[in-house]
């Protein structure tokens, strides 16, 4: 016979592991209604308990996925994903839908329990997987494509934050470092490089940050024996970098100073550009790679002037490098533009030095010239999608409009200009009526499209250069009109709310009105030191409360007493 104490402990912690499990549990009945659920599942679908409790699992599933819920066989089954009617089944992907309407992915397992004779219930189990689920629109595809092509470079990639630490390296890094990305992501410079190494590097990204352009920079790696390119770019408040192994190139740049002989025979096979010059840049010698990559054969060049070839627009980087002719040993050219043969442009990058020769005279110029056309490419198609990831940060995606990180910044901005200028700014909270009643009877994907037409409109009615409209969170909306008294608040306020009516979106579930409507509460001041840039949006949410109060679909100012 079983001991009730043991019985009664081991429910106990039934109940417990079911309550603290980091995994979403619920019970549903045959019905597909649910019947019991941990607070792990109530926070993965974004709910409250009490939300949910006897709801049937179709309310919280995504549209699309609800197409094929009435087959043969038991309706909670096909919901959720379950193939047959066996005892478990694995974890299938599946859409949810959440009460502001966002889209949960998750990976749901469900068994089946009977409790009695005849009675069943469905016991399922979620994980959530949506920031796991692969990138879908354009700016995310764009990021793909460019996190493919790092991961297929020869050259080494990684992008480091403000503190100097790795955020992202490529397959290049991890082999060029003889560690996992697992292993480096969170390391900073002195964790992979000698200590001198690491502060010359750390010294070249902080003089890119000030200056905002790339840079290169060339350092010798003692305990590999090798030497290393990098060239690093700026970004926001970080930066990225480029580097390879350019012990080879170093080596023949060194071979070439000691002979001659030598550097004729590494000029026959080097994939580089390796010329002589005079110092007014005619060219003596060019190596045969000349024609691979430019499409002149040595002998076309020789005689002609290296600056006739570059491309009008970096011509002045050789004013801006300096004299090369008085140079003492080396210097290097910024990146630049070389017409080949076929009239086509090419990236170059080149190390200049000058060589000592046995005859009297001025002593010429090595030039040994790299294509880079492909790294700047890369480099061209990463500025384009950090300015994109810069946009879709700073925007919201149900309605285009700019989202609250965006307000913070903008209003802090306003609000720093009417300090130092002594403008009026006025802000305007806007909350469509009766919009949950909205989502509920029409649902959530009808809601959807009432927020962007409700945004259009705000954007039509809102259209001064420098009138800023948010979304501000679920159905609320808040406008910051700079340099705006209170009659022009006045008068923007009721173009919204106009807008907004004049749409005729059909509310049937609304007591103000059988169309869609808002109501808006606005405030103006002067700022000033002795108030918070918070007292204006309490203000403007002041009024907006007085205008629900007071019947809704209407505009109130905020007054003082």
């Amino acid at each position: 016979m079983s001991d009730p104490g043991v019985e009664s402990q081991e429910q106990h912690l039934n109940t417990l592991a079911f309550q603290r499990s980091l995994t979403g549990m619920a019970f549903l009945s045959a019905e597909g209604t649910f019947v019991s659920l941990n607070p792990a599942f109530c926070s993965i679908m974004g709910y409250e308990r009490e939300q949910l409790l006897g709801k049937h699992v179709d309310s919280i599933r995504h549209p699309a996925d609800i197409e094929s819920l009435y087959e043969a066989k038991p309706k909670v089954l096909d919901a959720i994903g379950l193939e047959t009617s066996a005892p478990s089944a694995d974890p299938k992907e599946r859409r949810f839908v959440d009460r502001n309407g966002n889209t949960i992915w998750a990976n749901v397992a469900v068994s089946v329990l009977r409790t009695s004779p005849g009675r069943q219930l469905y016991f399922i189990q979620v994980q959530a997987i949506t920031e796991h689920k692969p990138l879908q629109t354009g700016a995310e595809r764009s990021l793909a494509q460019m996190i493919d092509m790092l991961e297929h470079s020869t050259d080494g990639f990684f992008a480091v934050d403000s503190q100097s630490r790795f955020t992202y390296v490529n397959r290049s890094a991890e082999m060029f470092f003889g560690r996992s990305r697992a292993h480096l992501i969170g390391l900073s410079f002195t964790d992979v490089f000698p200590e001198a190494a690491a502060q010359a590097i750390a010294e070249h990204c902080s003089r890119i940050l000030t200056d905002h352009r790339p840079n290169l920079l060339e350092l010798y790696d003692e305990p590999g024996n090798r030497w290393i390119e990098i060239n690093a770019s700026p970004l926001a408040d970080s930066f990225s970098v480029l580097f390879r192994d350019v012990t080879d190139r170093r080596q023949a740049e060194a071979a070439l100073r000691e002979s001659e002989e030598l550097h004729r025979i590494l000029t026959e096979h080097c994939s580089d550009i390796i010329s002589k010059h005079t110092g007014e840049g005619d060219i003596l010698y060019a190596s045969p790679s000349s024609k691979t990559l430019l499409g002149y054969e040595a002998e076309e060049l020789i005689g002609t002037n290296i600056f006739d070839y570059f491309h009008p627009e970096d011509l002045r980087l050789i004013q801006d490098a300096g004299d090369y002719s008085i140079m003492a040993t080396e210097m290097s050219l910024p990146p630049y533009r070389m017409r080949t043969k076929q009239g086509e442009y090419l990236w170059l990058e080149t190390n200049i030095r000058r060589v000592s020769t046995p005859e009297p005279g001025s002593k010429p110029f090595v030039w040994v010239s790299r294509d880079i056309s492909a790294r700047k490419k890369n480099e061209q198609q990463l500025l384009k999608t950090n300015e994109l990831l810069q946009k879709i940060s700073s925007i919201d995606a149900l309605t285009g409009l700019a989202n609250r990180r965006s307000f913070d910044e903008n209003y802090a901005r306003e609000w720093r200009h009417g300090l130092r200028f002594a403008t009026p700014l006025s802000v305007i909270l806007l909350d469509i009526d009766y919009f949950k009643r909205y989502n509920d009877n029409y649902g959530h994907h009808e809601g959807d499209l009432c927020l962007q037409q409700v945004a259009e409109a705000l954007l039509r009615a809102a259209k001064r250069p420098g009138d800023f409209i948010a979304r501000f969170g679920g159905e609320e909306f808040i406008i910051v009109l700079p340099m705006t008294d209170e009659s022009g608040a006045a008068f923007v306020a009721e173009q919204l709310r106009y807008e907004i009516e004049r749409l005729g979106i059909p509310h049937t579930c609304s007591d103000v009105s059988t169309i869609v409507t808002a109501s808006l509460g606005f405030a103006t001041l002067v700022p000033s030191r002795e108030l918070s840039p918070q007292e204006l949006l309490i203000r403007a949410d002041r009024a907006l409360y007085q205008a629900k109060q007071e019947g809704r679909n209407q505009v109130k100012e905020f007054l003082t007493a």
